[in-house]
């Protein structure tokens, strides 16, 4: 079943994509095993709008408007997601860069 993320993807999905576009992606896909290439967690706003959870390369970790380029696969768990938890850890790690290592 094929939903529009950008009005059906609830808080807690976690977005895969498989990004080609450069030799730090092949890197990625050798090392990890994958197709995939990056993954992001979708969370809602007090206004409902969609905001993603990520690192995103070159710009480090924070809350981004979605980027839906090479989007493969969007998982949804099965488990309750804690939204006011998971941005209280992700207030701890927010503005550092992006971390290769």
């Amino acid at each position: 079943m094929q939903i529009n993320p950008l009005t059906e993807a609830q808080s807690g999905d976690v977005f895969l994509f498989a990004r080609s576009n450069s030799i730090f992606n092949l890197a990625i896909n050798i090392k990890t095993w994958s197709r995939f290439t990056h993954c992001e967690v979708a969370m809602r706003d007090a206004n409902g709008w969609l905001v993603m959870a990520a690192s995103r390369n070159g710009l480090g970790v924070s809350l981004y408007d979605p980027d839906l380029k090479g989007l493969a696969l969007i998982m949804r768990p099965v488990m309750p997601f804690d939204q006011a938890a998971a941005l209280e850890w992700f207030a701890t790690v927010s503005g550092h860069g992006y971390d290769w290592a």
